[in-house]
């Protein structure tokens, strides 16, 4: 026990000297004020400051926490450790008592729980066994692929040469099987395995596997030889040799189980053609079965078959999909197109047919009318649709004029015009959606009966267990509407306050659309999270149909990754806040009672950091939240620099932890702006009929009025910082302010006309609909109010600025155009202002986390704010601009 203690000290020594390692490797200077610029447009590695290597080490001490998974037992947590660097720590806790870690995982980010307390990770082409009450661990190498069998306790391995075997929880080896390209398992005791012979593919079916003669545990004590009764190493009874299911010349391009585990189905390549079948057989152990063919014996002309079961085998609808690459010397762009994308990824044409395995019969559905089918369930009727047909691009997603197909009379029907989402109940007896005057409907295909529901602004809709009530998330309130009687009323969980069912269950219905199952995960109540957007508290309340219980008290907090057991007895999360590293928790909703199983409290800092929620009105007197964030270590008695951070609403992320580091919103490290003494606000902005750039002009106005009392803060050293739409607002508000002493805009849009008329490649479409209908909230069409636009438009008002401006973006930006930057640029150079532009070739929207170029920018970022704001001149990439003749 004692090598093992030793050993692990030695690898956790490895691990921190690793990462310390690689912060001094990093060149990028947060303390030091010395120039390391690029020359020749290259930026240059392994660059330090003085006071670098003491930034690094403290930068090594933070971290984020993530739950990534939760034993079905409720005895242990996995928890991911997310530093500034690398995110590959993974630590299990023992639920059962506080800061007990049983140990860490590196680089294994794939667990599986299984009984007898026993963990079985993957990662790094390794598999590991590891038992967390005796500590004893095995690894196995030159591992390509693992899963866990839970009911009989085992787990399946494929190796890199193409060996696969199955294992006991006592790392005994049941069966080993030669020749297997892959395989996929029922998750409880059934493994399927493409198997290799000679020039056949099989696919072959193995279970009930049994320890091999001679073959000893790894782990287990004698104690807890008798924890499983099927794991007798002495047994001479030997494995079942693999069942064959089926076997082909061709190449097996894909095989799944259906979701009833009913029916494998694997799809066949022709080895001569690129013609495919679709193949069905029987999942259970019925050798050399014959294989059914829903489409015929004759392969078929198509890249992909998607199937999707229809009240757990009854029935199954076959989608064939083929691509159409475009490949004509010239691109014809149609005015009535709404499938524009189809230019840059050619088209789809897709077939469908309904297989009815009782009887072996099919039925096609008709495409000529509607190309996109979906199933939602029910066995008579289909929704039908063409998705482009309502696409005119003042939406991104457009609206679809939604047709029902009745598939007994082979016919169809209009249903509605309808918003692009909706939900349906899993017996496919109900769904519901949203007209186009925003009402939610609910439909049942059975009766055809359509009703209304409330005028209330009800957000996402989920449908009890029995399917007699439909829940309803909002903004104020959680609202229960009860299908027999149409009555919809609030569960009184709080007025004007957001909830979230946190037990819910999700199924896409259709890609590309917000087209779901939704339903409650259980039927014995509800796990809501009531979120107080006034006072920024946070609660968890239970509903059983009768009372509200409340299980998280309401605290100012973030809670997050909220993972049950298996009984849904108990559950744990996150929690943290703004001055309070992050912890996990686990409630026990029988004793109704919680407690810390992970605690850091390394970090005093924080417990002294200091916030204050200000409270103002815009012109046409919408109440606003911001966040003020005060320096480390504030003294009343001092003046202090402000950085001003714009978006959109900000004041939902007060309760944030805050870790320093290049992985925080690019080029804004929060924790750090405070421990180099700033304040930093953070406004709240909303948009009014005045346009995007005005009414942001107008709120950071109104926030800088109230933090102006704070005779703490120097308003003459205040700068402007922001990304994106962020960036664009810096750069509006850069045009009509003189209250700042610096700016500093990212990826952000200077020519909100170019960019209205442009066609965006991140979006696959034209941007116009982000003005009218999106993030810029304009709300009419540039014909239509052309003024509204004008005024809203940095770039006409570029030789006003009167403060330095940083810009920069990357050069394969497909979110905002990169020369959005570039154009801004050229328009303050034009007029003699005082700006520099950095633009990096090789990076997107945000330069991508853990890149030497998203540390330069954070670097040059803080450089600049201490030119301007503190008056630290010697910096000689900004010199070069700011003193006219400067020699490097």
């Amino acid at each position: 026990m004692q090598g093992i203690k030793l050993q692990k000290a030695k690898m956790m020594f490895g691990i921190n000297y690793l990462m310390l390692l690689l912060g001094l490797l990093c060149y990028a200077s947060v303390f030091g004020q010395k120039d390391s610029s690029f020359k020749d447009n290259r930026i240059k590695k392994n660059q330090t400051t003085t006071h670098q290597d003491t930034m690094q080490i403290w930068k090594s001490k933070f971290f984020k926490l993530n739950i990534t998974d939760y034993s079905p037992d409720g005895r242990w947590i996995a928890v991911k450790k997310w530093y500034d660097y690398n995110a590959d720590t993974m630590m299990i806790m023992d639920a059962n008592r506080s800061n007990a870690t049983a140990g860490y995982l590196v680089k294994k980010s794939q667990l599986t729980f299984l009984k007898a307390n026993v963990l079985l990770a993957r990662g790094n082409s390794q598999t590991e066994l590891w038992n967390l009450i005796t500590h004893q661990r095995k690894i196995f190498e030159n591992i390509s692929k693992t899963d866990a069998l839970q009911t009989v306790n085992q787990f399946v391995m494929l190796s890199k040469d193409k060996g696969l075997t199955v294992y006991d929880y006592h790392g005994t080896l049941l069966q080993s099987v030669p020749n297997v390209t892959n395989y996929i398992t029922d998750g409880r005791q059934k493994v399927y395995a493409e198997r290799r012979v000679g020039e056949w593919s099989e696919i072959i079916l193995i279970e009930n596997a049994k320890p091999q003669q001679g073959e000893k545990n790894f782990n287990y004590r004698k104690k807890n030889n008798n924890n499983n009764n099927n794991n007798n190493n002495n047994s001479n009874e030997k494995s079942k040799e693999p069942t064959v299911l089926f076997s082909t010349k061709n190449k097996i391009e894909r095989f799944e189980l259906s979701p009833s585990d009913k029916k494998l189905m694997i799809t066949e390549k022709e080895n001569t053609t690129d013609k495919r079948n679709l193949i069905f057989i029987s999942s259970n152990a019925m050798a050399n079965q014959t294989p059914l063919y829903p489409l015929g014996r004759d392969a078929q002309d198509t890249d992909f078959f998607k199937v999707t079961e229809i009240q757990d085998g009854e029935m199954y609808c076959i989608e064939s999909q083929k691509y159409v690459k475009h490949k004509n010397n010239v691109e014809i762009w149609y005015g009535n197109d709404g499938a524009l994308k189809d230019m840059e990824y050619g088209t789809v044409k897709r077939d469908y047919v309904v297989w009815y395995p009782k009887d072996h019969s099919i039925r096609r559905i008709p495409t000529d009318q509607f190309e996109s089918i979906a199933s939602f369930n029910n066995t008579r009727y289909f929704l039908a649709f063409n998705k482009a047909e309502l696409q005119n691009y003042g939406s991104w997603i457009p609206d679809i004029n939604m047709h029902l197909y009745d598939i007994k009379t082979g016919t169809f029907q209009q249903l509605d015009a309808i918003k692009p989402s909706l939900y349906s109940s899993k017996s496919g007896n109900w769904f519901i959606y949203q007209d186009l005057k925003n009402h939610w409907m609910l439909y049942n295909p059975n009766t055809q009966i359509k009703k209304r529901i409330g005028d209330f602004d009800l957000k996402t809709p989920v449908f009890s267990f029995d399917e007699k009530m439909i829940y309803f998330e909002s903004e104020n309130d959680l609202w229960e509407y009860h299908i027999e009687s149409e009555s919809l009323h609030s569960l009184h969980m709080g007025k004007n306050k957001k909830t979230e069912i946190l037990n819910k269950k999700e199924m896409s219905l259709i890609d590309g659309l917000n087209f779901f199952q939704h339903r409650i995960a259980n039927a014995d109540f509800l796990l809501v999270k009531v979120t107080d957007l006034v006072n920024n508290e946070v609660s968890v309340v239970q509903w059983d149909g009768h009372t509200i219980r409340t299980v998280v008290s309401p605290r100012i907090a973030n809670i997050k990754n909220i993972k049950y057991d298996a009984d849904r007895k108990k559950f744990c999360f996150v929690e943290e806040s703004f001055n309070m590293p992050a912890k996990v928790v686990v409630y026990n909703i029988r004793k109704g009672n919680e407690h810390p199983v992970f605690e850091d409290r390394r970090d005093q800092e924080s417990i002294g950091m200091r916030q204050e929620m200000i409270h103002y009105k815009n012109t046409e007197g919408t109440p606003l939240k911001g966040i003020l964030y005060y320096p480390i270590g504030f003294n009343h008695q001092k003046k202090y620099p402000m950085v001003v951070r714009v978006y959109q609403v900000q004041s939902d992320e007060a309760t944030q932890y805050l870790t320093p580091g290049y992985n925080n919103p690019i080029g804004f490290d929060l924790r750090v702006l405070l421990k180099r003494d700033y304040f930093v606000l953070m406004p709240d902005i909303v948009f009014t009929k005045t346009g995007t750039g005005l009414s942001a002009l107008d709120c950071v106005n109104e926030a800088l009025d109230e933090v102006s009392k704070n005779q703490n803060i120097d308003m003459d050293k205040t700068a402007l910082i922001g990304h994106s739409h962020g960036g664009y607002e810096t750069n509006f508000i850069a045009t009509h302010s003189d209250r700042f002493a610096a700016y500093i805009s990212g990826a952000g849009n200077s020519d909100i006309i170019r960019s209205y008329f442009s066609y965006n490649y991140n979006f696959s479409s034209p941007f116009y609909w982000q003005f009218e209908n999106g993030q810029y909230e304009m709300n009419i069409p540039f014909g239509e109010n052309k003024e509204l636009y004008v005024r809203n438009n940095p770039i006409y008002n570029v030789e006003k600025v009167n403060a330095p401006i940083l810009l920069w973006a990357g050069k394969k930006d497909e979110n905002i155009a990169w020369d959005q930057g570039m154009e801004f640029y050229v328009g303050l150079r034009r007029n003699k202002k005082e700006v520099i532009a950095l633009f990096y070739p090789e990076k997107g929207h945000d330069l991508e986390p853990n890149t030497e170029e998203r540390r330069d920018l954070h670097r040059r970022v803080l450089e600049w704010l201490d030119y301007f704001l503190k008056d630290k001149k010697e910096i000689s990439w900004i010199n070069k601009q700011i003193k006219k003749g400067f020699q490097q």
